[in-house]
């Protein structure tokens, strides 16, 4: 037995076949019920027939198997007479004692069946992966149709190109698509260089971000094409600035009004840190926006300009001038921040040692202690104090602003609060003082009187 050649390339089991094929089940089944030696006898004789429908069963399934390795699974399924894969499963050896049988069979000699589980297997999962389901829920099936649509209809090759990937993400081990996939990139990335030259001249942007966005998703097989890659770059920068100049713009009046409010507090001396701390940290925050946005803008300026077309359109739109007026019109504003962040940073100095001063201050020894504690004390603060204002006249000298007002205010609180500290020391010793001339006087009155007491004690023996 084999398949008939004129069934078509390659040969289809017939209907006929399958009729013949249920019949020689029908009588194998008959022949192991029957059992004993007329049972293996009457399984002898249909041997030769059930052999080479096996092998006809082989080369069918086998047949299949090619054309769903070739991506027409609907075809591999449909291409035998209807029925085939039910009667195939018929004539195979699975069977209850059938070992025993095909022991005996062989005693005799006698060829047995092999049937091919490998192709049996991979057959059925022709009728498994049809109705897998991508994620929309259609299956291989569905996209085989969808395609066959497309192809018959000759449709767009972007929408070819999408079908086919969701086909391959359904059968990632058929080759066929990836053979078909290669050569439609090609034709489709020549649509998509002509689609964006005419979008460029149209400014059509909606054009321009499906174009930008097929190219994303498509899993070109040897990479984005030069020209294509090149093109989606300079469109979607091209886009990017024009939907950027009004942040640009916003950019450039919020730092212009922190810079304004900074110079003011500047003017003004600073007196109001929490203010001008404040100040300046939004002045900084507008700055670091600004320059994002501009550097930004120059960069997609600068891919843009790869492409002559989009060049072109770029000048046209004036934007590079934008740029450099913004540029021009920020250049006060930055160097502002740059001099107030210096400005700050001075700040900061007089205030740490301000706060110093003031602490120290507070420290000042105004009463209490006997006098040698009380002069210790004083002399250890008024050294601390000779210190303290060395370091204020070097960082006053080295300093490229004035010193602020509430540092002043504080170093004229200092120096009467070391005027009290030195007329307590200067107290301390003139009490001191009189204390011991009190006791000298002390001691002077009673030598006299004793002095004069012997004079009289002398007077009055004599």
């Amino acid at each position: 037995m084999a398949l008939d050649e004129h069934t078509g390339t390659p040969p289809a089991v017939t209907h006929e076949k399958l009729v013949a094929w249920r019949k020689l089940s029908e009588d194998v089944t008959a022949a192991l019920a029957m059992g004993g030696d007329q049972g293996l006898d009457l399984l002898t004789s249909l041997m030769p027939e059930w052999c080479a429908a096996v092998e006809d069963v082989n080369a069918a399934r086998e047949t299949c198997v090619d054309l769903a390795d070739k991506g027409r699974r609907d075809e591999a399924l449909e291409w035998h007479a209807d029925g085939f894969f039910d009667v195939a499963d018929l004539l195979s050896t699975d069977r209850a004692g059938w070992d025993a049988w095909a022991e005996a069979l062989i005693t005799r000699n006698i060829a047995i069946p092999a049937m091919s589980h490998q192709l049996k297997e991979m057959t059925d999962r022709i009728h498994e992966d049809l109705v897998v389901q991508d994620i929309s829920g259609r299956s291989l099936d569905d996209h085989v149709d969808d395609l066959r649509r497309n192809v018959l209809a000759k449709g767009h090759y972007g929408e070819r190109l999408t079908v086919l990937e969701a086909i391959r993400e359904l059968d990632p081990a058929g080759t066929i698509w990836k053979e078909m996939i290669e050569p439609i990139q090609q034709v489709r990335a020549g649509e998509i260089v002509a689609d964006f030259h005419a979008a460029i001249r149209d400014d059509d942007f909606i054009v321009i971000h499906r174009l930008e966005r097929e190219v994303a998703v498509t899993r070109w097989d040897n990479g984005v094409p030069g020209n294509v890659q090149d093109l989606t770059e300079a469109c979607s920068s091209w886009r990017t600035v024009r939907d950027s100049r009004q942040q640009l713009s916003q950019a450039v009046s919020g730092l212009l009004e922190r810079g304004t409010r900074l110079d003011r507090i500047m003017t003004d001396g600073g007196a109001d840190r929490v203010e001008f701390n404040a100040a300046l940290d939004a002045a900084k925050t507008e700055r670091a926006g600004f320059l994002n946005i501009y550097q930004q803008m120059t960069s997609d300026v600068a891919v843009a300009g790869r492409v002559p077309e989009v060049a072109q359109r770029i000048a046209s739109e004036g934007i590079k001038q934008s740029l450099k007026q913004s540029a021009k019109q920020v250049e006060d504003v930055l160097k502002s921040i740059d001099r107030a962040r210096e400005y700050w940073k001075w700040l900061k100095r007089f205030r740490e040692l301000e706060s110093e001063i003031h602490a120290h201050a507070q420290k000042a020894p105004l009463e209490g202690g006997s006098w040698d504690e009380a002069k210790r004390l004083c002399d250890r603060w008024l050294e601390v104090s000779g210190d303290l204002l060395g370091k204020c006249r070097k960082l006053e000298s080295a300093s490229p602003i004035p010193a602020p007002a509430c540092f002043q205010a504080e170093m004229g609180r200092f120096a009467g609060r070391k005027e009290e500290v030195t007329q307590r020391k200067r107290n301390v010793i003139a009490a001191e003082r009189r204390a011991l001339m009190l006791v000298i006087g002390g001691i002077a009155t009673v030598v006299a009187i004793i002095f004069l007491l012997l004079i009289v004690a002398i007077a009055r023996r004599s």
